[in-house]
């Protein structure tokens, strides 16, 4: 792959030199270089980063309990790896009596029911030896370290939840649940009996890595959640701050993706950038204290449907011109943690100083 890559980058390089003669030869060669460097996610800053990310294939473990003979040996194994974990599980999660007197065989037809060893076939057909995976996630806890080195990244533990929905969720400082049956592709059948499509869309493997992150973004800014912000720019702000220290976490990441947005609704709101922020001037929404009246424009739905704004808008169009202001700001004033920077100042002295006018 990187020959032909080489070579695309010659080919280019040889097409400019016919007519370009005029332009020095060393001029060329940066233009092939940056043509090189801005397709390569080499993580050269993550180079000398010391740290890794410790995963529990507990869905393997659990699930894979299919012989009754050796079922109570099988689950004391388990829960001597991570016993707050085990109880948790079945304590909170499926709500499964430990204490029951008929545990045993509850618990082995719960393991062994046709829908969740379909799913555990799902995962197997999906993710295969999880390989990939683990290399993503060691990629993001060493970032994570660059980016917050007081903290330290959780260990993961994988398992079902009967689509419960939790996708990654923090449960304690130091451990992250990540519900594998929110994995299982767009496709999956099971699916549309709980979720609308606009949701089920991005249940991708593709999307565990970024769902993971986004839950150690979401606890550092849990300060901010607590507050409720008072008008509709401070809400822009914060979810925009908090896809923004994603995209740090996930260098390599197409903006598009951490949006949760298609390549065709990414270029949609690149292309109407001036329109929705003109739209949100004119309809005086930024300073809006009601929430119901600026929700469509800020939550989550299949796109964003309101009064004035033109059809085909992808969901979250505020936040996307959240999004675009924090970036002017970082060009204005210099590279900052935005976290850091909500801190320091109001959102209309960020607005202020970001001299946002697309």
């Amino acid at each position: 792959m990187f020959v032909i890559v080489i070579l695309l980058i010659f080919a280019k390089f040889y097409n400019l030199m016919k007519y370009t003669k005029n332009i020095p030869y060393f001029a060329l060669l940066l233009i092939a270089v940056a043509f090189f460097s801005c397709n390569d996610c080499n993580h050269k800053a993550i180079e000398e980063v010391d740290a890794h990310s410790e995963i529990y294939r507990f869905d393997s473990s659990f699930y894979g309990l299919n012989n009754p003979k050796r079922l109570v040996e099988g689950l004391k194994k388990i829960e001597e790896v991570d016993s707050n974990f085990y109880r948790l599980y079945l304590d909170k999660i499926y709500s499964i009596n430990r204490t029951h007197p008929d545990f045993d065989q509850n618990i082995f037809r719960h393991i062994n029911s046709a829908q969740n060893q379909e799913i555990r076939k799902r995962i197997i057909q999906e993710m295969g030896d999880f390989s990939l995976i683990r290399k993503e996630l060691n990629i993001l806890s060493r970032y994570y370290k660059l980016r917050y080195p007081k903290r330290i990244f959780p260990k993961i533990n994988t398992c079902y939840s009967g689509f419960a929905g939790f996708n990654a969720w923090i449960y304690n400082d130091s451990n992250i649940l990540v519900d594998l049956d929110m994995y299982l592709g767009s496709d999956f059948e099971a699916y549309p009996q709980f979720y609308p499509q606009f949701k089920y869309a991005y249940y991708t493997k593709d999307y565990l890595v970024q769902n993971v992150g986004r839950e150690l973004v979401r606890r550092e800014f849990v300060l901010f959640e607590k507050d409720k912000p008072n008008n509709m720019l401070a809400m822009m702000l914060i979810e925009a701050a908090k896809i923004y220290e994603l995209s740090r976490l996930m260098p390599c990441r197409e903006e598009y993706k951490l949006f949760e947005y298609s390549k065709e609704q990414w270029e949609w709101a690149l292309k109407e950038e001036k329109n929705i922020w003109q739209y949100l001037i004119k309809e005086e929404l930024l300073f809006e204290s009601e929430y119901k009246k600026y929700r469509p424009l800020i939550g989550e739905a299949p796109s964003s449907i309101r009064s004035g704004v033109a059809d085909g808008a992808p969901p979250r169009i505020a936040i996307f011109a959240g999004y675009q202001i924090l970036k002017k700001y970082m060009e204005e004033k210099g590279e900052e943690n935005s976290f850091n920077l909500l801190h320091k100042f109001s959102p209309e002295e960020i607005l202020k100083k970001a001299k946002y006018k697309p």
